[in-house]
C-alpha cells in the first residue's frame, strides 16, 4: 500500500483551510487564475513569488510545489498535527534534506484531494499515475445534474472528485476504477474528507456493479483517441473512439428510469460530416434522450500535440507521426471533444446537439436539466403562442453601434447568459423588444401583438410578425434563455 490510514489526520482539511490553503488562496499566492497544479518547471518562479515565513507558504512548498521544507518549519505549519502523523499516512517523507510531500494535495469545493505528482524533466508519467483535480473533472462536475437522494456511480473515479461531490446530494455513491492505485487514492480521500457514503471498488468498466442500477452515472473515462497503451488514465487500449462508444452503449442497462448519465468523450469524424453524426449512431435504440455538447475540435496533428507535449518529451516527432498514422487508418480527419448526457426514458426519445467552449461553462446542473425539460416540452408540439414565458435571470443584452450619417445605428444585438452554460445568441431589434415583454405574466401571443403594434413596418400584420418570431423564441427556449 502506498498510502496509510488517514483517520489520525482527519483534522488536516480544517487545518489547511484555516491557513488559507484553499482554491482561491493558492491561486492568489501563485498569481495563477486557474491552475492549482503548476508545472514543475515553473516552481522556481513560484518560490520567489510566495511571501516568506507564512504557514501557507510552507504548506504550499510542501504539498503543492513539491520542495523540501525544514522539519521544524514544517512542524510549525502543521501543528497541532505532527510530521510523523502525516508520514504514517503516506503524505510526506522525511530525510536529511527535510520534509517533502509524497503526494500533491488539491483543495476543491470544500474537499482536499490527494493525488500523484506530475514529474518534470523526462516527461515520463507512471502507467498507474493518479491525476488530481483536472480541467476535465471540473468540466464534468459543472455539467452534472444533481437531484437529491438516490444512488450515484462514479465510473473511472481516479482520485475520487466526482464521487465526493455526489456524496453531498446522493444517499449512496459507488466509485470504481480499473487501477488499484486509483482505488487506493479515492478510498483515502473519502476517509480524509470524512465522507462515509462512498464505497470504492476495483474493476473494469461495469464489472464491479454488475446487475446494479443508479439514478446518476458520471464518468471521466480514458477518452483520448490514442494508439498508445501505456497510461491507464489516458489510454483505453481500444482502437479509436471504440471505448467511449461501448461505454455509452452500456450505460442504459445501469440507469434507473429517469436517471441521468454524464460522460466525457472524444470521437473522430470526417471533415465533411456534421460532428454529431458518429454520436447519433452511438445512442440509437438505447431508450434514452441524448444531448451532445461539443467543447473543442481539432485536426489530428493539433490533437496529438495536445496529449504529447510535456517538457522533455523524447522522440516527439516520432510520437506525432505514430498518432497521425493511426488517425489516417481510422479515417479520422477531425477529432471532437465534449460531453454526452443521457436520460433513460420510455417512449419516443429525442437527440439534441450544441456547441460551447469549455471556458464558457460554469456550474450548470440546473441549466442542463432545464434544457432537457425544454426539449421534452417542445417535443410535445405545444402551442407556443398561448404559452407564458419569461427571460431567465442571469442574462445580458449587448448592443453594438456604428456611426452612419452623423448618428449611431444598431449594428448587432447579442443576448448572453452570464451563468451556467453561457450561451450567446444574436437577436434582431424586434426580438430584443419582444423579450422585454416576456415577463411571466402575459402570453407570447399578447407580447407579439404589442411588439408588432409598436415596431412592425407598415403592412406587416401580427400573424406575419409571429410567424417570423416563433423560430427565434423556440431557439431561445431550447438553450435556456427562456423559462415557463
Amino acid at each position: 500500500m502506498f498510502l496509510g490510514d488517514p483517520r489520525p489526520i482527519l483534522a488536516l482539511p480544517g487545518l489547511l483551510e484555516a491557513a488559507g490553503f484553499t482554491t482561491d488562496g493558492i491561486r492568489a499566492a501563485l498569481g495563477s487564475e486557474g491552475n492549482l497544479t503548476p508545472n514543475a518547471a515553473d516552481v522556481p518562479v513560484y518560490l520567489r513569488r510566495l511571501p516568506a515565513g507564512t504557514p501557507l507558504t510552507t504548506l504550499m512548498e510542501l504539498l503543492v510545489l513539491g520542495t523540501a521544507v525544514d522539519r521544524r518549519t514544517a512542524a510549525a505549519a502543521l501543528a497541532p498535527l505532527s510530521v510523523a502523523a502525516l508520514h504514517r499516512a503516506g503524505l510526506v517523507s522525511t530525510g536529511p534534506e527535510g520534509v517533502r510531500g509524497r503526494v500533491r494535495l488539491i483543495p476543491t469545493a470544500g474537499f482536499v484531494f490527494a493525488c500523484d505528482w506530475l514529474e518534470s524533466g523526462s516527461g515520463a508519467v507512471a502507467a498507474d499515475h493518479v491525476a488530481g483535480v483536472s480541467a476535465s473533472s471540473v468540466h464534468l462536475a459543472n455539467l452534472t445534474v444533481r437531484r437529491p437522494g438516490g444512488a450515484t456511480l462514479d465510473l473511472g473515479t481516479c482520485c475520487g472528485i466526482e464521487a465526493l461531490l455526489a456524496s453531498r446530494h446522493a444517499d449512496r455513491v459507488v466509485a470504481t476504477d480499473v487501477s488499484p492505485r486509483a482505488v487506493e487514492f479515492a478510498s483515502f480521500n473519502a476517509v480524509l474528507n470524512d465522507v462515509a457514503t462512498v464505497s470504492v471498488r476495483q474493476g473494469s468498466v461495469f464489472e464491479p456493479v454488475a446487475g446494479e442500477r443508479f439514478d446518476l452515472i458520471v464518468s471521466n473515462p480514458p477518452f483520448v483517441i490514442s494508439p498508445e497503451r501505456d497510461l491507464v488514465f489516458r489510454d483505453s487500449g481500444l482502437a479509436g473512439d471504440e471505448f467511449c462508444r461501448e461505454l455509452v452503449g452500456a450505460l442504459p442497462a445501469h440507469l434507473s428510469e429517469g436517471g441521468f448519465a454524464h460522460v466525457l468523450a472524444s470521437w473522430g469524424h470526417r471533415a465533411d460530416e456534421h460532428w454529431s453524426e458518429p454520436l447519433r449512431s452511438w445512442v440509437e435504440g438505447l431508450g434514452c434522450d441524448a444531448w451532445f455538447l461539443r467543447t473543442d475540435a481539432q485536426d489530428g496533428l493539433a490533437y496529438a500535440a495536445t496529449w504529447n507535449r510535456p517538457p522533455g518529451q523524447v522522440d516527439y516527432g516520432a510520437v506525432l507521426d505514430r498518432w497521425l498514422a493511426d488517425y489516417r487508418e481510422l479515417g479520422f480527419e477531425r477529432i471532437s471533444t465534449g460531453a454526452i448526457a443521457l436520460r433513460r426514458r420510455a417512449g419516443a426519445n429525442w437527440i439534441r446537439a450544441d456547441e460551447l467552449s469549455a471556458d464558457r461553462i460554469g456550474p450548470a446542473g440546473d441549466h442542463v436539466e432545464a434544457i432537457f425539460a425544454a426539449q421534452d416540452y417542445l417535443a410535445g408540439g405545444p402551442d407556443l403562442l398561448d404559452a407564458v414565458f419569461r427571460v431567465v435571470e442571469g442574462h445580458a443584452l449587448e448592443q453594438t453601434l456604428h456611426l452612419e450619417n452623423g448618428h449611431y445605428e444598431i449594428e448587432q444585438v447579442m443576448l448572453r447568459l452570464t451563468r451556467g452554460l453561457r450561451f450567446q445568441a444574436g437577436v434582431d431589434v424586434f426580438t430584443a423588444q419582444l423579450l422585454a415583454r416576456l415577463d411571466g405574466r402575459r402570453t407570447l401571443r399578447d407580447a407579439l401583438a404589442e411588439t408588432a403594434a409598436e415596431l412592425a413596418p407598415d403592412g406587416v400584420g401580427t400573424d406575419e410578425f409571429a410567424l417570423a418570431a416563433l423560430p427565434a423564441v423556440r431557439g431561445l427556449l431550447e438553450l435556456g434563455f427562456l423559462a415557463r
